[in-house]
């Protein structure tokens, strides 16, 4: 889909890659902070019925069951596209 749309708006010679990578993460606690304030939507949250410091624990917790105990490390990737403009 991404290259079908890069080439309706004129762009050739679309190539992409994905990138892997390791995070290290020093705190569970702050990483999950930073994923439920630092999120557009947290208006939304602390009107609901929902703690948002609870969602914080949670985050934590499940990432610290899947990863570790802090410090630890994160896999991470991201797609990179590269085009040239017609």
């Amino acid at each position: 889909k991404v290259h079908a749309d890069l080439r309706d708006a004129g762009f050739r010679d679309i190539d992409h890659e994905v990138v892997r990578f390791q995070k290290l993460v020093p705190d569970w606690t702050h990483f999950a902070q930073g994923t439920i304030y630092g999120n557009p939507m947290i208006a939304d949250i602390m009107a609901s019925e929902v703690n948002p410091d609870d969602m914080v624990a949670a985050i934590a917790g499940e990432l610290e069951a899947r990863y570790g105990k802090p410090p630890a490390k994160m896999p991470l990737e991201a797609t990179v596209y590269a085009a040239h403009k017609r």
